[in-house]
């Protein structure tokens, strides 16, 4: 329960800056908190418009606010942590692979390119490479998600099982794995 009002106060507070990236379309709450929940918008810049809403506000119990105040600078450390395992050469198969699933609990923006560059790169071992395609199937509440299609579609590669999981993770991110 707590986590949900946290992501309600977080969707209030990002919503208008939502609403502007999005050349001001309407949209409606479930889709505000599914957009925090993909972290469409950067932490810094969520951190900064949650401090400005909250100055204006008054409220009974500040405690969420609060919260969140804590949570998006940790969160922002944690993800160059998570990015720097990526991208370290002294990284064994098994730690990559393991980030990688994590964004398909949480998948984040700023993951999206990171996950691409593990796909593009035939160097890689194929099991990173499809691992990071399914995770990029996760993807399908972005709200650019047609970006992430746009770019699998042009992609081709030699290795069947990768391709396989890129035709796969395209159907789920149009919704026709349903």
């Amino acid at each position: 329960m707590r986590k949900k009002n946290i992501l309600l106060v977080l969707a209030a507070f990002v919503c208008p800056l939502i609403l502007e990236a999005q050349d001001e379309r309407k949209i409606t709450l479930g889709e505000a908190i599914a957009l925090a929940r993909t972290q469409s918008v950067d932490a810094a810049v969520a951190l900064n418009e949650l401090k400005k809403q909250a100055a204006d506000w008054s409220f009974y119990d500040s405690s969420y606010v609060n919260e969140l105040l804590e949570y998006l600078p940790r969160q922002k450390k944690g993800l160059e942590r998570d990015f720097a395992l990526i991208d370290s050469p002294e990284s064994t198969t098994k730690q990559i692979q393991s980030e990688i699933s994590r964004f398909r609990n949480k998948p984040i923006t700023k993951a999206i390119d990171p996950l691409l560059n593990i796909i593009k790169n035939e160097s890689q071992e194929e099991e990173l490479r499809i691992a990071a395609a399914e995770t990029l199937g996760w993807y399908n509440l972005y709200h650019d998600k047609t970006s992430i299609i746009k770019e699998l579609e042009t992609f081709q590669t030699s290795k069947k099982k990768v391709m396989n999981e890129i035709v796969k993770t395209i159907n789920r991110l149009k919704g026709k794995n349903r």
